[in-house]
């Protein structure tokens, strides 16, 4: 036993997780699927690690409830399902958008940076950053001169056209 834990700490916490997320990845090689750790909650004596498991595409990126969320979803925000992994600059920096949180009303678009960091943007920065031609607030296909859009979505009849 190289070290051992006697406290848990957040520093402790981070470097436990990261070491976790290493040793999982002969694992995920294993069975074909992506293996990232999430957040976890812990006091003096105990570390709860949540683990995040996706089943990889054809691309090799993975699955997640987020990227299922996008699909389902995601032209209630303006954006089309291949928006999915694209790229986009903010600020300088480059982001991939990663998934979609529906419950999260101010910031719904979830992305990464370089390095794999997560945030979260608002619907109006991700969708002028992607498709600058469309109204950032208005409904699929919206253009910024009023045209085009609907909120009725072919696919889904329980969604009634606006009045």
């Amino acid at each position: 036993m190289a070290q051992q834990i006697t406290v848990f700490k957040k520093a402790t916490c981070n470097l436990l997780s990261a070491a976790i997320e290493e040793a999982l990845q002969a694992v995920a090689e294993e069975y074909g699927v992506k293996i990232k750790t999430g957040s976890g909650q812990f006091d003096e004596g105990s570390y709860e690690l949540k683990l995040q498991i996706g089943t990889r595409n054809e691309d090799g990126s993975a699955n997640s409830r987020e990227s299922g969320e996008f699909k389902l979803f995601c032209k209630r925000y303006n954006l089309h399902p291949s928006d999915l992994g694209k790229n986009f600059s903010h600020r300088g920096k480059r982001f991939t958008v990663t998934g979609l949180k529906s419950a999260n009303t101010r910031y719904p678009i979830l992305v990464e940076d370089a390095n794999g960091r997560g945030f979260k943007f608002p619907q109006s920065t991700v969708v002028k950053a992607l498709h600058p031609d469309l109204d950032p607030n208005g409904a699929f296909g919206q253009k910024l001169d009023g045209s085009g859009g609907e909120f009725r979505d072919p696919s889904n009849p329980f969604v009634a056209p606006p009045a």
